[in-house]
């Protein structure tokens, strides 16, 4: 049968797939007003299935299963749930998608695919600027961007938790204020990295895949990250006002993609050590115990690799080149 024709054959198949995805994904994100335990880790993978549809399918399946997920939410719980949706999960699918598998022919006659740093910093870019459109949206309201997410906050605690005296809610926003932004952006990229990656691990495991499964070893941001960082932490300590509100959570933002290369720096350092998978199960161990401790040790190497090329001074040969 000529290509063309099989090509038009898995059409209705391929646009199937993707409504059902998106379906399903609006699905297991809405499962979150039942209450149920299981609805934290519904909602957590919810964009998965769009990522699936976008990486085994291609980048129109994942516009349509984005697409029909939005519509599907906005139909269920109302437009702004379907907006919601869209920019915490649609967006961020497609967008991955389209990057994911850009490619191009290599001087060596190879297929170079996108590097998966590059679109972690631009997921990241995209968190930031999220957190900045939404500072000026609030910029004219009282306290600026700090006091509309105060508000929001004491409002969120009247609201779920009306027992509490105000006091209580008052010193529970003084905790929660300062970096709240960045920690839900953050949380957010995290979800995103992880749907996409686990997304790409069960492709590539069925044999679906479109592109290769690129090493996490060698992860690595593109310069222009590490530049984008330093300059939200200058904002943060030297910006007047509400500028270093937002600098402080926009650094926030911005330092977590280094957190994911000092991980991978990590695993290249394994290398070198005679059990790596225990090694690294160890490790993983440490870092579940100590979370916020090593989170902050990770994305320090990670950052510190963008200057000192860590992996390229300690890592010895993988197991590939010392067979050869």
């Amino acid at each position: 049968m000529p290509a063309d024709k099989r090509a038009a054959r898995s059409m209705p198949r391929d646009l199937l797939i993707a409504i059902g995805a998106g379906g399903v994904s609006s699905l297991m994100t809405l499962s979150v007003v039942t209450g149920s335990p299981l609805s934290f880790f519904l909602v957590y993978l919810g964009s998965l299935p769009l990522y699936l549809a976008g990486l085994g399918f291609g980048f129109k399946a994942a516009g349509v299963a984005a697409l029909v997920g939005a519509a599907t939410t906005a139909f269920s719980a109302g437009p702004l749930a379907g907006v919601l949706f869209a920019g915490v999960s649609g967006l961020p699918a497609f967008m991955v998608t389209v990057l994911a598998l850009r490619n191009r022919l290599g001087p060596d006659g190879q297929t170079e695919w996108y590097a998966a740093g590059n679109i972690l910093a631009l997921l990241t870019a995209l968190g930031a600027a999220f957190l900045a459109l939404a500072a000026l949206l609030t910029m004219g309201s009282d306290g600026g961007f700090e006091g509309a997410i105060r508000q929001y906050l004491s409002d969120l605690f009247a609201a779920m938790m009306p027992q509490l005296s105000e006091l209580d809610r008052r010193d529970m926003t003084d905790v929660l204020a300062p970096a709240f932004p960045g920690a839900v952006l953050t949380s957010w990229l995290l979800m995103s990295a992880v749907n996409g990656g686990l997304a790409q691990w069960v492709l590539a495991r069925s044999g679906r895949a479109i592109r290769p499964s690129p090493t996490f070893a060698d992860l690595d941001l593109p310069p222009w990250s590490a530049l984008l960082l330093v300059g939200a932490g200058m904002m943060a300590l030297f910006g007047p006002g509400s500028f270093e509100y937002v600098g402080r959570n926009l650094a926030l933002v911005l330092a977590a993609p280094f957190f994911f290369v000092g991980l991978a720096v990590v695993h290249a350092l394994t290398r070198r050590v005679p059990f790596p998978g225990m090694f690294l199960a160890a490790f993983y161990v440490f870092v579940v115990l100590l979370s916020g401790f090593a989170a902050l040790l990770l994305t320090g190497l990670g950052f510190l690799e963008q200057w000192a090329c860590l992996r390229r001074r300690f890592a010895g040969p993988d197991k590939g080149q010392e067979d050869e």
